[in-house]
């Protein structure tokens, strides 16, 4: 982040605005003077000194885009100096014509370019944009921006904080252009950093940059729904807990894939901190300051709270569990202490399992809970892959979803049949009414 407190894309948007909205002025004072050179040959120059707009701004201001402008903007850093290459690049795809260039900014041996550009009508500007960033291979990293009308409210407060002055601005016309992201389209609610040049009350120059769009940034979204299941899976996903001693991988994928109907199955661990938990009772003649000694001269890592009398003890892969804790049990006698209780870690195993079939999937939950029960491992989840058709979900009766596809899958409780109806939990991202990210699985009310 920047001093301005703008993000980088902001900050690129201001630097566009202000050199796009210098060159259209420049263009524009210099039509005029050429046509008042050819119509008016006597010397009217005023010398009166012009006072001084005083600039103004005001960040985070709400509007909404009531249309977009023609043309967009792109700039981007390139190693190429000769204009011409450029301009021919971005004019040799379909729809787009350079309407003006130039050089901006250089660092080292890139330069700044930046080009106004005309579009297609028929073609929407991210879409072009898309092109560009795909065929212009002598700009690097473009970005793009657009053109916009949006109305801010009638009025504002603007300050000027290098003159410590403050007002509120009313404009007659609400109405004002900016410069916004490439995304930005009709009707989005956005954010503008706006600056004014003020004469008294009386605004004489206005220009706006999208901060913020509100409208598409993504917005997390918790759904309760009730869907009839439209397809079963034969995979299944086994979550459980195993103490670290009774870890094996390789009996437990040969005892798995044994079990009737499993036909595969892949295993990842998920490996908490190796520590030894301890709960110590100090006898009348315990000596803390001692244990301490005895445990560093053993060259173990511990921690030991004496108001809570746990200690917890590092260790790792190397280590035989069985001997560290005989040598911890006798350390603590040896020195006042009783060793309450002992715990290892446990490691959460995640197996997904292919079965044979999508009944032999549904039919899952007893033969392997009984196995579970045998090994010893405590299972935390089962559960099975389904498949559900949805063209859109919605929050309430407005407000609308829509799924890509028209389906998503969901993780529900093995013994479900097709067809049948499931209470689900939705998590999606919506942007723009389109769900991304959507993660499903049967709600735990019905579990």
């Amino acid at each position: 982040m920047n001093q301005t407190g703008l993000s980088s894309q902001q900050v690129m948007i201001a630097f566009i605005s202000f050199i796009m909205i210098g060159s259209i002025i420049g263009f524009s004072l210099m039509a005029s003077q050429n046509q008042n050179t050819a119509t008016n040959t006597t010397d009217n120059t005023d010398n009166t000194q012009q006072p001084t707009p005083i600039p103004f701004e005001a960040s985070g201001v709400p509007a909404r885009v009531l249309q977009s402008l023609s043309g967009m903007i792109v700039t981007a850093r390139t190693l190429e100096s000769n204009i011409d290459r450029l301009d021919a690049q971005l004019n040799s795809i379909p729809g787009i014509r350079v309407r003006k260039s130039f050089y901006g900014q250089s660092t080292g041996s890139e330069l700044q370019y930046v080009a106004y550009l005309s579009t297609d009508s028929k073609t929407p500007a991210a879409q072009a944009f898309e092109e560009i960033t795909k065929k212009a291979t002598l700009l690097l990293n473009p970005e793009g921006f657009v053109n916009v009308l949006v109305n801010i409210p009638p009025t504002v407060t603007l300050t000027n904080k290098d003159l410590n002055l403050s007002q509120e601005q009313s404009f007659t016309d609400p109405r004002v252009q900016a410069v916004a992201g490439i995304t930005t389209q009709k009707e989005d609610e956005i954010e503008v950093l706006l600056r004014v040049g003020l004469l008294g009350t009386k605004p004489q120059t206005i220009e706006a940059f999208e901060e913020r769009n509100l409208t598409a940034q993504p917005k997390p979204i918790f759904l309760q729904k009730t869907l009839p299941v439209q397809e079963l899976s034969p995979r299944l996903t086994l979550l459980a807990d195993i103490n670290y001693r009774q870890w094996n991988e390789t009996a437990w994928t040969t005892q798995l894939t044994a079990l009737a109907g499993v036909q595969d199955a892949n295993i990842q661990t998920q490996k908490p901190p190796y520590k030894l938990n301890a709960l110590l009772r100090s006898g009348t003649d315990a000596n803390t300051q001692s244990l301490r000694e005895k445990l560093t001269e053993q060259n173990l890592r511990f921690s030991f709270d004496e108001n809570t009398q746990t200690l917890q003890v590092d260790f790792n892969q190397t280590h035989n569990l069985d001997e560290l804790e005989s040598s911890l049990r006798e350390t603590a006698q040896g020195n006042g202490f009783e060793v309450l209780q002992l715990t290892e870690p446990a490691l959460r195993i995640q197996s997904n399992i292919e079965m044979t079939d999508a009944s032999a999937a549904s039919a899952s939950q007893k033969p392997l809970s009984s196995w579970l029960e045998t090994y010893p491992a405590q299972l935390i989840n089962l559960s099975q892959t389904a498949t559900f058709a949805a063209e859109k979900l919605n929050s309430d009766e407005n407000t609308f979803y829509v799924i890509p596809g028209g389906q998503f899958t969901a993780d529900i409780n093995p013994g479900h049949s097709v067809d049948e109806n499931v209470s689900l939990t939705v998590f999606l991202v919506s942007i723009r009414g389109n769900a991304e990210n959507i993660q499903v699985q049967e709600s735990e009310s019905a579990q």
